[in-house]
């Protein structure tokens, strides 16, 4: 943190996939600074600039808050026990009162410097390569892997040509070509079961894309 930047809140994004531990590295950090341990790589902390970190509401009511007690508390359990992985977003502010640096520095009381704080689930950036893509669009990338794949190659061509690729996505799932016949069949459950199994490390083997764009 610089002078510059005085006045103007920082926003400070934690991301990752799930469970890498994004909720965990802010529960530290908030306390950690709240404690006022010495943060080495944390220039105002190596500093010996802090005077004051405390927690302030956020600016943003339509937002989750960031639940931090609940986090540090699971922690400090006996046992402890992992806080639950990030589901959406939620933000905290920790504000900051720092010694100011500079010639000047002498004539000026300390400021504050507000820090937004925000968990953002990075699984959902694995979406954003579908925001520019039609769905069926989508379907033919995934049928295109899986066609690339040893085991997909000759179930792939295997799936009627003429039809769009969407149409032949659901039908690799079971979703429209087997389901009636499972429906009719004595042995219905069992047959589903067992096209579920046959299907399953195809399917997820080659599909990156989450079920709710399915």
């Amino acid at each position: 943190m610089s002078d510059t930047v005085f006045g103007a809140p920082i926003r400070l994004g934690v991301t990752g996939l799930a469970r890498s531990g994004k909720t965990v590295f802010i529960t530290s950090l908030i306390a950690n600074l709240l404690s006022g341990a010495k943060l080495p790589q944390f220039v105002a902390s190596a500093q010996d600039r802090i005077e004051l970190a405390y927690l302030n509401p956020q600016p943003n009511d339509t937002i989750a808050r960031f639940d931090y007690e609940t986090h540090l508390a699971q922690l400090y359990a006996h046992p402890p026990t992992w806080p639950d992985n990030t589901k959406g977003i939620s933000t905290l502010r920790l504000t900051l009162k720092l010694r100011p640096t500079g010639l000047l520095s002498g004539l000026r009381g300390a400021v504050e410097e507000h820090i937004n704080i925000v968990d953002y689930p990075g699984e959902w950036l694995l979406d954003l390569g579908l925001m520019d893509k039609s769905y069926e669009e989508w379907s033919k990338d995934v049928l295109h892997r899986m066609a690339n794949r040893s085991f997909g190659a000759d179930y792939v061509n295997a799936l009627p040509a003429k039809l769009p690729p969407s149409r032949r996505w659901c039908q690799s799932h079971g979703l429209i070509c087997w389901r009636p016949l499972a429906q009719t069949s004595e042995s219905s459950v069992a047959l589903e079961k067992s096209m579920v199994g046959a299907l399953g490390p195809l399917v997820h083997g080659a599909c990156c894309g989450p079920s709710r764009h399915i």
